[in-house]
């Protein structure tokens, strides 16, 4: 057979010789119009597929979906597939299944089960039909453990069992035909099939199933026993017809297993963050007692002398965090017990905590106080640093411009508080303003905490997110209003908007605390480079108090009080050269809060769930004059009357955007000069001038040296 060797040089290659098989190669003449337009429908389905990647799933759309469409086209990528088409049809199938997967796992981590259990029936029956046959199977055999993990996450032993038993049929199909003796192709090489070839392949999918299952398994099913008899059973006898087919291969791959293994073996694997889940998630779930109280104190204290010894780790930067974030950490376990919690999973991470995870868990990294109340060491930007090499694993140098606003930090111990974000400068931004709907029963739900995580609410949202990741130009920030997105979704939501680099500023719902107590957050997740390389930050910022009705309902309807936070002044957010502000609904009424705003903000940002659209249409007209920046209000689209407003000296100039009424749920873009407003705002008088884009500041306007722009117009 012909073979080309591929040539890389003796500094890359060595003694390695790289050979391409020829029936590998192909050459494709495209000539003319019809060349380019084949290559064009080529370049749209590539597009949609991963356009799909970007966006958030919808329940309903999943046999819909073009990574459905590609898999169920018969041996090809599409409806008029040729050669060329075929010669990427492997990779593309793959890509289409493995979005297919990655869009039920989201669903199934924001969407209570029974909310979706017909789409669950559907893609079921889709992957019975189009992945689990002898002719497919080896083309996604590396997905089928992740596929019978999907269902045994989701309890459903049923369809565990059919997963596993079709795959067998598939396997036992393909030995029929291709029996001993009989030549095969493996990786393109010619192949003659062996006596326990056959043997071999099943014993491997059996062994990667018990993997699956002890890896995807609920851990909550286990430690708190939660599994109905019915469902217990179901399990078992799943799990002694894997362990009975293993025994059938056991001297042939040298295994040992025994289901009463499983019972013990899945908890451990939990605690080594070798589970499905991720140890980080576990803890926030009612597992986390059961983790936390395992632990061997004098060997993990070895550990880490050791792995200090060898300068492999900064012992007393980690001891810092786990010490620093001990409450954020831990909110799901009792006071006792949390100073028990293993290090190891912090030391050896399958999937350590992201920047954006740390920042979290540890406000000092934006210049917030520690939740241990204790002062921190070093700079914002230097203990985020510091933070994520220890627990990453990585090496990280805070950027040259970052050091430097650190330095310049001793000014913001005035009366106001900056948390200075990213290191990039901009002169105009865009915002998505968004206009959606929550309903007096979502808030009722929320406030009884028992958030409505419905499908249909699901899908209302996720259509309102891909909007906002489809409009062009792409904005910098996203804004929802108050109390619009449950805690649950957050996560899914900030993800798909952080991977296209928008910025998240959102209302979320209560967040229930012991004692009855309540408090509802703006959600903050904002694009930072300060580490030297893009990624994000997530800041919570508490509404202070709650609206006079508010107050009334949760006291009087819910027996619930307001976890009212120390009353610190609002942080001002610089970020990357952008100066914002944010409050929430009522706070805008409190007109001292307001005006220490004033010249040293390009924007202010309001998100609402407020109904008294006359007094809050003057409190946004007045505060666009009197902080004299851009007035960002995000309502309810019950109420209506979200708006962008603007200082500017022509009234019909001041609505940048003002949405209001209509049926759906719906997203506009809007565009804030911050270069014109910096530069006008820093003339030495206040004297107006004839082509003015701005009224004049307001008397005792001060304008922040940081924002000061020359020359000024």
């Amino acid at each position: 057979r012909n073979h080309h060797n591929s040539k890389q040089g003796s500094d890359i290659q060595g003694q390695t010789r790289i050979s391409l098989q020829s029936d590998k190669q192909k050459l494709f003449v495209l000539q003319g119009r019809a060349g380019l337009d084949l290559l064009d429908s080529i370049e749209k389905e590539i597009y949609e597929l991963s356009s799909e990647h970007r966006l958030m799933p919808s329940p309903d759309q999943l046999e819909h979906s073009t990574a459905a469409k590609v898999l169920s086209a018969a041996g090809s990528v599409g409806e008029n597939a040729d050669t060329l088409r075929r010669a990427d049809g492997l990779t593309i199938r793959r890509l289409g299944w493995s979005l297919q997967l990655r869009h039920v796992e989201t669903l199934a981590r924001d969407l209570p089960p029974n909310q979706w259990k017909e789409q669950r029936e559907e893609f079921y029956q889709f992957a019975h039909n189009h992945i689990l046959r002898a002719d497919n199977l080896f083309a996604h055999f590396t997905y089928l453990p992740r596929l019978l993990g999907f269902a045994i996450s989701m309890n459903e032993w049923e369809q565990a069992e059919q997963i596993a038993v079709k795959s067998y049929r598939a396997i036992d199909t393909l030995a029929s035909e291709v029996g001993r003796g009989k030549t095969v192709r493996i990786n393109g090489c010619d192949a003659k099939v062996l006596k326990d070839l056959w043997g071999y392949i099943k014993g491997t999918l059996t062994w990667l199933f018990i993997d699956a299952a002890t890896r995807y398994h609920d851990p909550s099913k286990l430690f708190l026993g939660e599994r109905s008899s019915k469902k217990k059973r179901l399990a078992d006898l799943f799990l002694n017809q894997i362990v009975a087919t293993l025994t059938d291969f056991e001297a042939l791959l040298d295994l040992r297993f025994d289901v009463a293994d499983f019972e013990k073996k899945a908890p451990l694997v939990a605690s080594a963050d070798l589970a499905k889940e991720a140890y980080k998630y576990i803890l926030n779930s009612q597992s986390a007692e059961e983790l936390v109280g395992k632990r061997d104190t004098k060997k993990e204290k070895q550990i880490l002398k050791l792995l200090g010894n060898a300068e492999l780790l900064d012992v007393e930067i980690f001891e810092q965090f786990i010490n620093s974030t001990r409450k954020t950490r831990l909110g799901k376990v009792t006071r006792g017990q949390k100073k028990n919690d293993s290090y190891l999973p912090y030391l050896f991470p399958t999937r350590p905590l992201s920047p954006a995870e740390i920042s979290e868990l540890a406000p000092e990294c934006v210049g917030l106080p520690p939740a241990s109340g204790k002062a921190p060491a070093f700079s914002p930007a230097v203990t985020w640093a510091k933070y994520t090499q220890v627990l990453r694993g990585v090496w990280i140098k805070p950027t040259l411009l970052a050091a430097e606003q650190d330095t310049s930090d001793k000014k913001a111990k005035r009366r106001k508080k900056y948390l200075k974000i990213g290191t990039d400068s901009k002169d105009k931004v865009v915002v998505a303003l968004t206009n959606l709907r929550t309903e007096d029963s979502d808030w009722a739900a929320t406030a009884c905490n028992k958030p409505n995580l419905s499908r249909k609410r699901y899908q209302k949202i996720s259509k309102l997110v891909n909007d906002v990741l489809k409009l062009n130009p792409r904005p910098d920030y996203a804004l929802f209003p108050e109390l619009s997105i449950p805690l649950r979704w957050l996560n899914s939501i900030a993800a798909r908007l952080s991977a296209a680099g928008i910025s998240l500023i959102a209302g979320t719902e209560y967040r229930h605390s012991e004692g009855n107590k309540i408090l509802s957050e703006a959600a903050l997740v904002l694009a930072d480079n300060r580490l030297g390389y893009p990624t994000f930050v997530k800041i919570w910022q508490p509404k202070l108090e709650p609206a006079v009705g508010e107050d009334k309902d949760l006291t009087v309807k819910f027996g619930k009080e307001w976890d009212l936070s120390k009353k610190s002044p609002k942080p001002i957010y610089i970020h990357n050269g952008v100066n914002f502000g944010v409050m929430v609904c009522s706070e805008l009424q409190n007109s001292k809060a307001r005006i220490r705003f004033q010249g040293a903000v390009d924007a202010l940002m309001v998100l609402s769930w407020n109904r008294d659209l006359d007094t809050f249409a003057s409190l946004i007209e007045s505060a666009a004059l009197d902080v004299h920046a851009y007035t960002i209000l995000v309502n309810n689209r019950k109420y209506g009357d979200s708006r962008v407003r603007s200082p500017a000296k022509e009234s019909f100039l001041r609505d940048i955007a003002r949405l209001r009424g209509g049926d759906n749920d719906f997203v506009v873009a809007a565009t804030l000069d911050i270069a014109a407003l910096r530069a006008f705002q820093s003339r030495a008088k206040r004297w107006p001038e004839e082509g003015d884009k701005f009224k004049p500041v307001p008397e005792g306007f001060r304008l922040l040296d940081d924002r000061r722009k020359l020359p000024p117009r």
